[in-house]
């Protein structure tokens, strides 16, 4: 999967549609605003609580589009 580039692109939708990142270890992370995560080719740093998770691109298995609550 070319994660970068699919993340640049779900990044970039407007309006924001929050999303799960589902990796190769199993785990996975929400992000629920595109502050939430930083992409480089390298690597992503996922902000979670008060830190952040760095995840190489390469373990990224799918991108999940999260449902949104209509107001």
């Amino acid at each position: 999967m070319d994660a970068d580039t699919n993340l640049e692109t779900v990044l970039k939708q407007r309006p924001f549609t929050p999303f799960r990142l589902h990796l190769s270890n199993g785990d996975s992370y929400d992000v629920t605003h595109p502050d939430g995560i930083m992409v480089t080719k390298r690597m992503l740093a996922i902000a979670v609580a008060d830190s952040l998770t760095f995840v190489q691109p390469m373990h990224v298995v799918e991108v999940e589009p999260q449902p949104t609550v209509s107001k």
